[in-house]
């Protein structure tokens, strides 16, 4: 198929898909950046300034998930949070839920590995420091609030050079009085083992996501022993490891904890490369005197 006749085709079926007039007024379809079972996730643009948008159309059940995500963001804002996307329109017409939001420009940490490559250790470690910043925000609400897909596709390194969360849909509010969620939700890859039942999913799950996140940032896959085929000095594989322990109880149990390990560490990287420097700079000024002697 010719270029020219697949965007006729793919714009077509762009436009097909409903939208309510009242949407339709003021937001123009770009494209579908997801879809799957009952759910749409569409780039639009507002005619009257072009700024883009996401816009999610769920049916039936799925409906109740994003009036959730709705509902966190929404709490988020009031309390004066703006690290996250805010929420703007949630309507439903017939079947369908319809919930317009932010658009975040950035890139994905996932698109950044596989155009740029795995991360050194120095930026792995002020990248985990930021990403628990934003975890304690969340975990620190009166009640925690739970994302439950922490990866490197919902992670958006921004134009300002900050980080933001997306993809509320599988979030949660702790509730202590559970043993057990509600839905089983999250990415299998990064999915802590309480997530498919165990236990309630609680703040040492999101450190489980985090973990798992270095871990691919760090050798571009989800796998703990490909760790051992990078660069990456044993101090920080054991931060990893010890985040994403099968058992929550041996994890960090906090995001402040983790980030506390992270600065740790790197401080002590910094302290070891400022030694390294002065004691090559010494044996520089020393050869220099024994030459100048000579």
């Amino acid at each position: 198929m010719r270029r020219e006749e697949f965007e006729k085709e793919y714009r077509k079926n762009i436009e097909e898909i409903p939208i309510p007039d009242i949407l339709k007024k003021d937001y123009k379809c770009e494209s579908c950046l997801k879809e799957r079972r009952d759910t749409k996730t569409l780039l639009v643009y507002k005619k009257d300034n072009k700024r883009p948008y996401i816009l999610k159309i769920a049916e039936h059940n799925r409906g109740r998930i994003l009036l959730c995500e709705k509902n966190i963001l929404s709490e988020l804002r009031y309390a004066g949070i703006e690290n996250f996307p805010m929420p703007l329109l949630f309507m439903k017409e017939g079947e369908s839920v319809y919930y317009l939001r932010e658009y975040i420009e950035g890139k994905t940490l996932f698109e950044l590995v596989k155009r740029k490559g795995c991360m050194s250790e120095n930026v792995l470690c002020l990248t985990g420091i930021r990403l628990c910043r934003l975890l304690e925000i969340l975990h620190s609400q009166q009640l925690p609030v739970i994302h439950r897909d922490i990866k490197p596709e919902n992670i958006i390194y921004t134009r300002k050079h900050t980080f933001t969360l997306i993809d509320f849909e599988t979030a949660r509010k702790y509730s202590p009085e559970k043993e057990h969620d509600t839905y089983v939700m999250g990415s299998r890859p990064t999915a802590a083992p309480e997530q498919f039942g165990y236990a309630q999913t609680d703040q040492r799950t999101d450190i489980y996501g985090l973990g798992m996140t270095m871990n691919y940032l760090a050798c571009g896959t989800y796998e703990r022993k490909d760790l051992k085929k990078t660069e990456i000095s044993g101090g920080l594989r054991r931060i990893i490891y010890k985040a994403t322990s099968f058992d929550p109880d041996k994890r960090y149990q906090s995001a402040e904890q983790l980030c506390a390990a992270l600065m740790r560490h790197r401080n002590k990287m910094m302290i070891g490369n400022r030694q390294h420097i002065v004691g090559n700079d010494t044996r520089f000024q020393r050869r220099k005197k024994k030459e100048e002697c000579e």
